[in-house]
């Protein structure tokens, strides 16, 4: 996961917290959710363009964070 995807889901997240927009709400979606499938919303809501475009401004988009995360994407750390 590249920095705009982790920084635009964690700005959604502040941003509509607690209600179905929150893309990981214990309010919503449940504990249990969150806490055992919490990378896989995480990787589910990196694939919503809104997303990216309203609140990744800001953030690296250049040679380096491309290629330094392009290896390990789709990969657990264990």
């Amino acid at each position: 996961m590249v920095t705009k995807e982790w920084v635009a889901i964690h700005r959604k997240h502040h941003a509509k917290v607690e209600t179905s927009d929150d893309p990981h709400s214990p309010q919503t979606r449940g504990i249990k959710t969150v806490f055992w499938g919490g990378t896989e919303l995480y990787r589910a809501e990196a694939k919503n363009e809104e997303t990216l475009e309203k609140f990744g401004r800001g953030t690296p988009d250049d040679w380096i964070e491309r290629t330094s995360t392009a290896a390990f994407r789709g990969r657990a750390w264990a």
